[in-house]
């Protein structure tokens, strides 16, 4: 599990637009990891889509947002399309990355 100062577990993951994603590839940067459980749920929705409304102050910042859940990327995609998602939602289907961040499984039973 990853602690505040750690280095973050490096992962690479699938985007909904089928790209690759390694973390370790943005080292040196400003990256926010938003973790969700499932796309097109109320809070998740929320959470992303406030993100998505704010990325010119991050970006402005250098800041970069990747969005992590374990839905596929088929889902993710449709999710992105239909809340007009700006920044990568990145598929952890087997849920290693999740995982090796100490990211509670509760989180993600609405899957199961």
């Amino acid at each position: 599990m990853a602690s505040v100062g750690d280095i973050a577990p490096d992962f690479t993951l699938t985007a909904h637009d089928k790209s690759t994603v390694t973390l370790s590839e943005m080292r040196g940067g400003r990256v926010i990891l938003a973790f969700y459980p499932a796309a097109f749920i109320g809070v998740c929705t929320k959470e992303l889509c406030t993100l998505s409304d704010g990325m010119a102050s991050l970006e402005s910042c250098g800041s970069s947002v990747l969005g992590i859940s374990v839905d596929s990327p088929f889902s993710n995609s449709a999710f992105a399309e239909a809340k007009d998602i700006s920044f990568p939602l990145l598929s952890d289907v087997y849920r290693e990355t999740v995982h090796s961040f100490g990211i509670p499984l509760y989180l993600y039973l609405l899957h199961l």
